[in-house]
């Protein structure tokens, strides 16, 4: 037992470093698909949708657990939602790897 909340502490300290990898490369990729004329507008509504996804998701966590529903269940929901985004992501990205800015801006107007 008294082991416990240094590793819970070292744990919190690696996801919070993933966190932040995280938020780098959606900005990175964010701030490349949007056109230079918009792409202040995108980020910063890319960033609000992750605020309010931040928000909303522990109050309806509780809501679950206060409810009495298995945490098993809701944590399969969590785990399978944020499966299906990642598949959704991965079949709707735009590859940026190797293009200039004109490249990756014609190829976002042609998608879109």
């Amino acid at each position: 037992m008294g082991l416990q909340p240094q590793r819970s502490g070292r744990d919190s300290y690696r996801r919070s470093w993933r966190v932040l990898l995280i938020w780098r490369c959606r900005f990175t990729y964010v701030s490349e698909i949007y056109p230079t004329t918009l792409r202040a507008t995108g980020v910063g509504i890319s960033g609000s949708w992750q605020r309010i996804g931040g928000i909303v998701a522990p109050y309806i966590l509780g809501v679950l657990v206060g409810a009495i529903v298995s945490v098993v269940l809701i944590f399969g929901f969590v785990g399978a939602l944020m499966l299906a985004c990642g598949v959704i992501a991965w079949l709707t990205a735009i590859e940026t790897r190797q293009e200039s800015l004109e490249q990756i801006q014609s190829d976002v107007i042609t998608v879109v």
